[in-house]
């Protein structure tokens, strides 16, 4: 694929991202119980760390092939390209990510939410209820990642590498469709930011067109 169309397209699927990350922004507010609620400003803050995790887990830093590409230069391209720090909508959907008692008791609004955006389906349709029962199947999965956790963590941003990565396996391959979802959004982003820089089509090889504008 020409570079420019692979560019090009990646974008527009950042912004389909966005867009799905901000509608969904109100799922992801703060409870008096989570770690923001005392500070205000704390989802702006911790946005930028929370999506430098995201990419250290989704890209392959440890590879020495990828020594010039690094998660701060990734976040940095995303704070340009995105506004990480600056868009509140885009705070709340990476502190639903972040927050790992969330995927144990997720916000009702979510649930609410996965019932009309992902109604039931035939093999489901004799259940009591639907939604109950893909959470159900989600906390089944998470139970042996939790077991081999260690250290134990109460954030993504605080997990070991391959910690991370098996948490982002369970948002991935989720039974609820807002998780899916919403995990697709934040990869979308980490891969629109790194393939809009030079330098990675330098790493995989590719020298084709340049984009009418290059990554500062």
């Amino acid at each position: 694929m020409d570079r420019r169309d692979f560019v090009a397209g990646s974008m527009a699927a950042a912004a389909a991202s966005l867009q799905w990350l901000r509608s969904t922004a109100a799922l992801a507010a703060p409870t008096p119980a989570g770690p923001a609620a005392s500070n205000p400003g704390a989802n702006a803050s911790t946005g930028p760390i929370v999506f430098d995790a995201v990419a250290r887990a989704m890209l392959p830093f440890e590879d020495p092939r990828f020594a010039a590409i690094t998660p701060g230069l990734v976040q940095r391209r995303a704070q340009t390209l995105f506004g990480l720090d600056r868009d509140p909508m885009i705070q709340s959907g990476l502190a639903l990510f972040d927050e790992l008692r969330l995927f144990q008791s997720p916000p009702p609004e979510l649930l609410t939410a996965e019932a009309a955006y992902f109604p039931v389906d035939e093999a489901e349709r004799r259940l009591p209820n639907f939604v109950a029962s893909r959470q159900a199947r989600d906390l089944k999965a998470y139970a042996p990642f939790y077991q081999r956790m260690a250290p134990k963590a109460a954030l993504f941003r605080e997990l070991h590498l391959g910690d991370a990565r098996a948490y982002c396996m369970l948002w991935a391959h989720s039974a609820l469709g807002m998780r899916r979802r919403l995990y697709q959004s934040v990869k979308s982003l980490v891969m629109a930011a790194t393939y809009s820089m030079d330098e990675t089509w330098t790493i995989i090889g590719y020298a084709g067109p340049l984009l009418h504008f290059r990554s500062p």
